[in-house]
């Protein structure tokens, strides 16, 4: 792990650590395996691959914070372009303003590694999340996001851009452990010199969470 990421994880997850021993509130974390696709310009140049994530959440009142980091080695399609390995940190705040709806921001930061093998994106969404509990021991959530802002080390910028997730979980009857099952989707509309150049983002993470 570079220096560069070794910090942001570190910065990112200070604020969970430092809040863990607190009685009010809960904590949860979860690991797992994912399946990412990444896509520039057209279907055409496409890489894919597997890695692992890990997360943290903290429940407290009508609060909600969240980080996630994830890494993956990725294999090209495209015959011209290398194989890399992408790295993704992401945190979040939400608010629960209404029953099963939350309000959502945050941010994610998106590296390549060798660099310029692809885009390294940074971005901030603002979004809407639905949680439907079907039962004691199932929960479906959904999210919609918008990025009003989305930056890029290749230049560019970004029009309408969003993002799109599901996930289930089913716990066992103490609530301590559940499995997890999410898929989440990006579409980030850039664009160079007028030309469209777009970023399709998508991952698969299958996983086990615990509450502490």
């Amino acid at each position: 792990m570079s220096p560069e990421l070794r910090v942001a994880v570190a910065v990112l997850l200070a604020p969970l650590l430092a809040a863990a021993p607190a009685r009010a509130q809960q904590v949860e974390v979860s690991a797992g395996a994912v399946a990412v696709t990444n896509s520039e310009v057209d279907s055409i140049r496409q890489a894919r691959g597997l890695g692992i994530a890990a997360g943290a959440r903290l429940d407290r009142g009508r609060f909600r914070f969240e980080v996630r980091g994830l890494t993956a080695s990725l294999s090209a399609d495209f015959s011209v372009q290398r194989d890399y390995a992408v790295h993704q940190l992401g945190a979040m705040a939400s608010y629960a303003w209404g029953p099963g709806l939350r309000a959502v921001a945050g941010i994610e930061r998106r590296f390549v590694s060798p660099d310029f093998a692809a885009q390294d994106v940074g971005l901030v969404r603002l979004g809407i999340l639905s949680e439907t509990r079907l039962s004691s021991l199932a929960l479906i959530e959904a999210r919609a996001d918008y990025f009003p802002i989305a930056r890029f080390t290749g230049g560019g910028g970004a029009g309408f851009s969003l993002g799109l997730g599901i996930g289930a979980r089913v716990g066992s009857a103490t609530g301590r452990l559940h499995g997890v099952i999410e898929y989440s989707y990006e579409r980030i509309d850039r664009q160079v010199n007028d030309a469209p150049s777009p970023i399709k983002f998508s991952v698969a993470r299958v996983g086990l969470g615990a509450r502490l």
